[in-house]
């Protein structure tokens, strides 16, 4: 493995720590908060306004616009998943 790449060694330490049944740090929560934040920074790029976040909802309340960029349809049989 070359350690110059950064994946494959993001790979390796995830599958580490799930062989061994212990949580990775950062976590999941950690992770999809960064990813929500750079989603909210393109939302706010593609729309070409400031945007308000709701972190509850995890939406852009009153925002149509906005929240549409939230979800995309999935490919089969990808489609039957349902999120609510």
């Amino acid at each position: 493995m070359n350690e110059d790449e950064p994946s494959p060694l993001h790979t390796k330490y995830f599958v580490d720590h799930v062989r061994a049944r212990t949580e990775p740090s950062p976590n999941i929560e950690t992770g999809t908060r960064a990813s929500a934040i750079c989603l909210m920074g393109n939302v706010a790029y593609w729309t070409g306004r400031k945007l308000k976040w709701d972190a509850k909802t995890w939406t852009f309340p009153g925002d149509a616009e906005a929240n549409k960029y939230l979800f995309r349809a999935y490919r089969k049989p990808w489609d039957l998943v349902k999120f609510s």
